[in-house]
């Protein structure tokens, strides 16, 4: 299963290897509301379920491994 997950974000810095590949991107959220959609062939950002971002997991080096979502009404 494919999920896609649309969040207002302003990107802070780009981080790049030794062969100019991207290596990092931090990013800093804008707002708590994403949009998440099962749909992989749905590129639009407006389809799908909104929902509000509640809590945030990372791990020691800071890479996101876990969401939880709250559906908005």
């Amino acid at each position: 299963m494919t999920m896609q997950l649309f969040a207002p974000v302003e990107l802070v810095s780009v981080e790049f290897s030794a062969n100019l590949e991207v290596k990092q991107l931090v990013l800093r959220c804008r707002g708590s509301a994403v949009r998440v959609t099962l749909n992989a062939h749905a590129a639009a950002a407006h389809t799908g379920a909104t929902f509000e971002t509640k809590a945030v997991g990372v791990d020691d080096s800071r890479h996101i491994t876990e969401l939880t979502l709250v559906p908005l009404s």
